[in-house]
């Protein structure tokens, strides 16, 4: 997607830290922005490196 011009991508994810994807997309580097999605998971975003 970057090539495609996209600087930022983002995804919601869990907001139970006992969910396996809490810390796998954390892990990754994705980070919470602080905004939740209508079923209360959070909104996670990946900036690009450097």
């Amino acid at each position: 997607l970057r090539h495609l011009g996209r600087q930022t991508l983002f995804l919601s994810c869990s907001s139970d830290p006992k969910v396996r994807s809490y810390g796998f997309y954390r892990h990754l580097g994705w980070v919470h922005d602080g905004g939740t999605d209508e079923a209360g998971d959070h909104i996670l975003v990946l900036k690009p490196a450097g």
